[in-house]
């Protein structure tokens, strides 16, 4: 980032994802948040590749984001989308706007420049967090999804909760999210469950789960550095099968 002016600073963001226990090949690397824009006190404006104001709303309340646990298997619109203008308000006394529109594609169907909209409302009073948000046609034609979530840290918890639905022309599902996260000095014990049919609605085949149930302990090995387990039972909404996981890793930020 850097100023342009007094009162306009440019920014730009270029994410990428290396897999290093996948296969060789392309998979190893993966695109994620990349965009370049300009803030000041108008708010923010940037283009590029960006994670839709609909999935970044959940925040922190998925606490077993990017694991097997994570919430994308159980709902939609965990979307990063292509091609995205997105508009962020400032921040007015713990209110925030975010709105986003995503040109689509396909010429002479769908090529205008906001064939697909997201936009969330939030809103932050102390250890409070609240939001709403809705997409249309974010992720296909007649795809749409509202989203409201819940935030609430007190003391040593984090609590959270999400409601979902979903609409799918003919097709529609919803669900619910409750997660739980305690920290006592350096360890962290979390536990997240799930009950959704967004499965029902047929927006992506990624999303299975009708169930979801999750456990976590992190133990904290330096100021950028913690070591983790996890267990996730999760059951397949179309078959009733139950699929079984289990994970330890080791995550350094830097």
């Amino acid at each position: 980032k850097g100023a342009v002016t007094d009162a306009l600073e440019g920014f730009y963001t270029y994410e990428w994802e290396v897999d290093v226990a996948d296969n060789s090949g392309s998979d190893n690397l993966k695109s994620r948040n990349q965009v370049i824009g300009v803030r000041g006190a108008f708010g923010e404006v940037f283009l590029g590749r960006h994670d839709t104001p609909t999935k970044s709303l959940q925040k922190k309340i998925d606490i077993f984001g990017d694991l097997s646990g994570d919430i994308k298997h159980s709902f939609n619109a965990e979307k990063r989308a292509s091609n995205i203008v997105q508009y962020s308000t400032p921040n007015m006394s713990g209110f925030k706007i975010k709105a986003a529109l995503v040109p689509g594609e396909t010429t002479g169907t769908n090529d205008g420049l906001a064939d697909g909209t997201s936009i969330a409302f939030e809103y932050k009073l102390a250890d409070l967090d609240l939001g709403i948000s809705f997409d249309t046609d974010i992720e296909g034609a007649g795809v749409d999804t509202s989203r409201f979530i819940a935030q609430y840290k007190i003391d040593a918890w984090r609590l959270g909760f999400m409601y979902q639905s979903t609409d799918n022309i003919d097709a529609n599902g919803d669900g619910m999210m409750v997660s739980a996260k305690y920290t006592n000095g350096n360890n962290v014990y979390k536990i997240q469950t799930i009950n959704s049919d967004v499965w029902e609605a047929g927006v992506s085949s990624k999303i299975k789960y009708s169930s979801q149930t999750s456990l976590g302990y992190d133990h904290k090995l330096g100021k950028k550095m913690k070591a983790f387990g996890y267990y996730t039972l999760g059951e397949v909404g179309a078959t009733g099968n139950d699929d079984s996981i289990f994970g330890v890793g080791l995550e350094l930020k830097f």
